[in-house]
């Protein structure tokens, strides 16, 4: 599919974000062994606040959990999953080892060339908070209805600076630490470390198509950000 949209053989529907999330995430799914899409999260970053500091999303869990998004070894997709009452968010990830349940739920919204669809107090992301955090049994699939695990935040994946679309929910929640950013460019330099990886080199090709690559050439080294891990997120969230 992506060769064939490559060569102008498909419809412009493709350039849509349900047809960018479908091809990216299924994707992943053959890439599991190569752990990208556990790279990638680990890219997810919060808001900076003048009062809290940034900090990756790996760091987080690892404080507030006492777990590692490298400890899970599968994943599981559940594309478009419908809620009763709060909408059809793209994306809830499973991280799991052999069992569901001793594993983490991460809900993912996708943006292209757009933002949020709803605000105040129907915001997008605030309804998509609330199905995992307060009505996860109002899910129609099973097994995220029934879900025992870790509820982990919402990332946000766009292919712009989203800080003002997540402070807006953020405030609305009235937790920070609450959603996370992530852009469609930060799995590009993960990509091409497998080298000749024929679905690594579709996938970058498809992301320079769609001019969701760094901008200007400009790369973010993730492995020089000095994020504190501090106890911060107690007193941020009131707990």
């Amino acid at each position: 599919m992506i060769k064939a949209f490559l060569n102008g053989k498909v419809h412009q529907s493709l350039y849509a974000e349900d047809s960018l999330t479908s091809i990216f995430f299924e994707r992943m799914e053959y890439l599991e062994k190569e752990r990208i899409l556990i790279k990638f999260l680990e890219k997810a970053k919060s808001i900076l606040y003048d009062d809290h500091p940034q900090i990756l999303l790996n760091d987080y869990i690892e404080i507030k959990y006492n777990c590692n998004l490298n400890n899970y070894k599968k994943f599981k997709l559940f594309f478009w999953p419908k809620h009763k009452t709060e909408g059809e968010p793209d994306l809830i990830l499973v991280l799991f080892n052999e069992i569901y349940d001793d594993g983490i739920l991460i809900l993912i919204e996708a943006k292209f060339n757009s933002g949020k669809l709803r605000f105040g107090e129907k915001d997008q992301l605030l309804s998509y908070y609330r199905s995992i955090n307060n009505s996860l049994k109002d899910f129609y699939d099973e097994t995220i209805k029934s879900f025992k695990g870790i509820i982990g935040p919402i990332i946000y994946l766009t292919a712009y600076n989203s800080d003002y679309d997540m402070e807006e929910s953020e405030m609305l929640i009235g937790k920070k630490y609450s959603i996370f950013s992530l852009n469609w460019e930060n799995v590009i330099p993960d990509l091409y470390e497998l080298n000749n990886n024929s679905i690594a080199i579709d996938l970058i090709n498809y992301l320079h198509y769609l001019n969701l690559n760094d901008f200007n050439g400009f790369r973010i080294d993730f492995q020089s950000l000095d994020f504190q891990k501090v106890n911060w997120f107690k007193e941020a969230n009131n707990e």
